[in-house]
């Protein structure tokens, strides 16, 4: 809330005018985004795709995540144990949500699978194209979902391999509502080699649907999907069985029992307030024009708000898509009209800041203007962190000394998260174990845990002997200078620093807008240093 009165209190009075009359400003503005990065996009046309993970800069790098789940499925396999992320010892089998394909994809080819995938995910609505419904009403909807901010921001800044199962949805439906049960029963399979997701959120949409209709064969239809998934299951409980499945209901809110990092975003934001708003009043709106509850997007609507506030099983963009599906489902069956063509541009064209699309020029944030979204081409930034780890040998620990963040999720890397997937990747991929990362965040989730956290230098001389590290990488200001006192027990290897990055960045900070571009500072323990405190441990 703080944010956005700052951000609004920058708005002028054209600024304030375009935010009023914001629906009809983003029927210009959408089309023109667009068009403009579709354009750009062209150069994905010539191949190395690999080079770019995405399209808005801050979502590409931290997309850097998937692409060291997939380094390090290809590399020990499903049934193996990495030796470079969490605290060293991480059983692959525990991405049970993983798919091996989607991840495959994404991760070689981020900014194409997000683009293609939406663009699939919206077009594939033409199958409602029949003598049943009115032509020019399917064609009008369809056009509108692609130049909508929701397409726009699944497609250029917020989706990731979800995206790939996401796509099956509509054909989902259109099967399960026209009663081509055996094709429907194939595509919520496909859906399920592409994401688990997709098919854990329409399990309960299935279910409301299958007791109002009285049809109950519809969820029979999704038992070969839900098998499938259950053999995802199977290594975690013949492995370490409980205790994972206890890890992820912390990591996901379902308990707080024993929880070392809660979640304090759980609650009704002003994100959640104004789509869970937005979404009920165009369901009630729906409900009025057409006499009839809107069944699926209701439920949707019902996840969105449980997904939000008390059970975190599947991130916004996904939450978001699942309603605007049932939505357009709702839409097409519904008698054309200008009415309900007005609730629909609503509903899928909210204020493009709620969607991280709003332009920000000399920090002055335009709620409703739209950034053009080139494919971001990461391969400068990746090159300055292979020289970065240059001297550090294979097999190396190396301890990433971020302040501690106390019990709270949401100050976990201290404001940097979306700096750090890029060094994880390149640390991986030289056999460097860099920590603390994600996992290590969900093994370490309880009380009387292993520290592993801690910025200042008397706790990072504690870290070094509890863990047994050469290396470590600090974080300053640009302007900042280490202190004195770390050169008595440090020799300074490396360092990068972001602000030489900012014109790649495009001027989009990946860390909060009141602290500098920051510079890290890769570490080496002096051999004396280290000689003291092998002599002292022995003592």
């Amino acid at each position: 809330m703080k944010k956005l009165l700052e951000t609004l209190k920058k708005q002028d009075f054209q600024d304030w005018i375009c935010l009023v009359f914001y629906p009809m400003v983003l029927l210009y503005r959408l089309p023109k985004a667009w068009i403009r990065s579709l354009w750009y996009a062209r150069i994905l046309i010539t191949g190395k795709w690999n080079r770019y993970m995405g399209f808005n800069p801050k979502n590409a790098l931290n997309s850097f995540f998937y692409r060291t789940q997939w380094f390090n499925i290809n590399k020990y396999g499903w049934s193996g144990v990495s030796s470079v992320i969490g605290l060293g010892n991480y059983p692959i089998s525990r991405w049970f949500h993983l798919s091996t394909l989607s991840s495959c994809l994404y991760a070689n080819a981020g900014a194409t699978t997000t683009l293609l995938g939406t663009m699939v995910w919206v077009f594939s609505h033409l199958i409602w194209l029949n003598d049943e419904i009115n032509l020019f009403w399917v064609l009008s909807i369809i056009i509108t979902l692609f130049f909508s901010s929701t397409a726009y921001a699944m497609a250029f800044t917020q989706q990731n391999y979800n995206i790939l199962g996401w796509m099956f949805l509509p054909l989902a439906l259109f099967l399960v509502l026209n009663q081509y049960y055996a094709l429907a029963a194939v595509v919520w399979f496909a859906a399920s080699l592409a994401s688990i997701t997709v098919i854990f959120l329409s399990l309960p949409l299935m279910s409301c649907f299958a007791l109002s209709t009285g049809d109950y064969e519809v969820l029979w239809l999704m038992l070969p999907a839900v098998i499938k998934i259950f053999f995802h299951f199977l290594p975690i409980l013949n492995s370490s069985g409980f205790r994972t499945v206890i890890n992820i209901a912390k990591l996901i809110g379902f308990t707080q029992r024993e929880v070392r990092y809660k979640r304090h975003s759980m609650k009704w934001t002003i994100f959640n307030l104004y789509f869970t708003a937005l979404y009920f009043t165009v369901c009630l709106l729906l409900w009025w024009l057409t006499d009839q509850l809107p069944l699926l997007p209701v439920v949707a609507l019902s996840l969105f708000v449980v997904n939000q506030l008390f059970l975190r099983v599947a991130d916004e963009p996904s939450m978001i898509m699942l309603f605007i599906s049932t939505l357009v489902v709702q839409i097409l069956l519904a008698p054309p009209g200008i009415i309900e063509w007005v609730i629909f541009w609503l509903a899928v064209s909210p204020i493009p800041v709620f969607l991280g699309l709003a332009k920000n020029k000399e920090k002055k944030s335009n709620v409703t203007s739209i950034d053009c979204h080139p494919p971001f081409d990461h391969s400068e930034i990746e090159a300055g962190f292979e020289g970065f780890f240059s001297k550090v040998k294979s097999g190396s620990q190396v301890l990433f000394a971020f302040k501690d963040p106390g019990n709270i999720y949401e100050q976990i890397f201290d404001g940097y998260r979306f700096t750090i997937e890029v060094p994880l990747y390149v640390a991986a991929k030289k056999g460097i174990h860099l920590f603390p990362d994600w996992y290590t965040v969900g093994d370490t989730n309880y009380h009387g845990a292993r520290n592993c956290w801690g910025n200042k230098l008397s706790d990072v001389i504690e870290l070094i002997k509890d863990w047994n590290i050469d290396y470590i990488v600090i974080y300053r200001d640009q302007d900042e200078i280490i202190n004195s006192d770390w050169a008595l027990y440090f020799d300074v290897i490396e360092s990068f620093n972001w602000a030489q990055y900012a014109e790649a960045l495009r001027a989009e900070p990946l860390w909060g807008s009141d602290r500098g571009a920051p510079v890290f500072y890769l570490l080496r323990l002096k051999n004396i240093i280290r000689k003291k405190m092998l002599i002292s441990k022995k003592i």
